[in-house]
């Protein structure tokens, strides 16, 4: 079994992940301190020009992550 703390360590997007390579989905799944502190800010700026963000635990607010631009779904 992983070491829970394996998995806080992770950066989005990864150390040395070109540019190019933008992520085209978040799915935020677990409410994890780090996920809390992240804002839509953050997120469309790892995200390629049409961001998906599926949020199956409800921390972002839906209106304002479609007027930033993202293709919002809630679980």
């Amino acid at each position: 079994m992983s070491n829970r703390s394996q998995i806080t360590d992770h950066i989005l997007p990864p150390e040395g992940c070109p540019i190019a390579d933008r992520m085209d989905c978040v799915i935020v799944a677990v409410a994890h301190e780090e996920f809390k502190k992240m804002t839509l800010e953050d997120l469309v700026g790892m995200m390629n020009d049409k961001p998906v963000l599926i949020d199956i635990r409800g921390m972002f607010n839906g209106e304002e992550a479609k007027r930033e631009g993202f293709y919002y779904r809630r679980l």
